[in-house]
C-alpha cells in the first residue's frame, strides 16, 4: 500500500461520484431509472481500486520538464503582463504544487504503518460484514414470528412497527406495520402497490450489494455517499413506476 494508491482511489471515487450525480440529474428529466447509475458507480470504484497501481513510480517520474536555452543568442521575449501573465503564473504554480503532491504521495509508507493500517482496514471490513450477516439472520428469524395477513390480495406480514418494507434475500416478503390497517383504503392500496413494485424488481438486493462495497472500502467517503444516493434512487424509481 502506498499513499499514492490511496490518493488515487479516493480521487477516482470522488470523480466517479460527481459524474454519477450529473448523469442522475439528466436521467431524472426522463422516464429512465437512475438506480443503475449508482450501482455502476459503486462497482466502478471497486474495480478501479483493484486495478490501481500499487508500486512506486520511478524516481523523477513526476518532474516537470524545464526548457533550457541552447544558445545565448536566442532573444528572450519580454515578460507578459496583465491577465495573461497572471494566468500563466497561476498555471505554473498549480502544476508545481500537483507535481509535489503526487511525488510526496508516491512515497511508500513504512512497513509498520502499512501493517497497522492493513489490520485496521481488515478489522473494519470483517466487522461490517459480520454485522450485516447477523442483522440479516436476526430479522429473518424475527419475521417468521410475525402473523400473516392479506391486504388488497397481497400476502403480507403484520409487524408491531417495522415497515412498510420488503424483507428477505432468498425469500423476500412484504411487511407492513399494524398501524397501516387503521388507515384509509387508498393509503393501504398505495403502500401495497409500492412494495409490490420493490418486490417485483428485487430492489432489496441492491442496498445489500452497496453495503458489501462499503465493507470492502469502509474508509472511502464517496462509497458511503453513493450508497445513500442509491437508496434514494431506489425509492424514486419505484415511485415513478407506481
Amino acid at each position: 500500500m502506498t499513499m499514492a494508491w490511496t490518493l488515487y482511489v479516493l480521487l477516482v471515487g470522488i470523480l466517479l461520484a460527481c459524474g454519477a450525480l450529473a448523469v442522475d440529474g439528466i436521467l431524472r428529466r426522463t422516464t429512465l431509472p437512475t438506480r443503475w447509475v449508482w450501482v455502476s458507480t459503486l462497482a466502478a470504484i471497486v474495480c478501479f481500486a483493484v486495478v490501481a497501481p500499487r508500486r512506486d513510480a520511478p524516481a523523477g517520474a513526476f518532474k516537470i520538464p524545464v526548457m533550457q536555452n541552447r544558445a545565448a543568442s536566442v532573444v528572450t521575449p519580454p515578460p507578459a503582463t496583465g491577465f495573461a501573465a497572471a494566468f500563466e503564473r497561476g498555471r505554473e504554480a498549480m502544476r508545481s504544487s500537483l507535481a509535489g503532491l503526487i511525488a510526496g504521495a508516491n512515497t511508500r509508507l513504512s512497513a509498520a504503518v502499512v501493517l497497522w493500517l492493513s489490520i485496521a482496514w481488515g478489522v473494519m471490513s470483517a466487522g461490517m460484514l459480520a454485522v450485516l450477516v447477523i442483522v440479516n439472520r436476526c430479522v429473518d428469524r424475527e419475521r417468521h414470528a410475525w402473523p400473516r395477513a392479506e391486504v388488497f390480495g397481497t400476502p403480507v406480514r403484520i409487524t408491531p412497527a417495522v415497515g412498510p418494507a420488503v424483507i428477505g434475500l432468498s425469500t423476500p416478503e412484504i411487511v407492513v406495520p399494524r398501524w397501516l390497517l387503521e388507515r384509509s383504503a387508498d393509503e393501504q392500496r398505495l403502500v401495497i402497490v409500492h412494495e409490490r413494485e420493490h418486490l417485483a424488481a428485487r430492489d432489496q438486493l441492491l442496498p445489500v450489494g452497496g453495503l458489501i462495497v462499503a465493507a470492502i472500502l469502509p474508509w472511502h467517503p464517496a462509497v458511503w455517499w453513493a450508497l445513500s444516493r442509491l437508496r434514494l434512487a431506489i425509492e424514486l424509481d419505484c415511485d415513478a413506476r407506481v
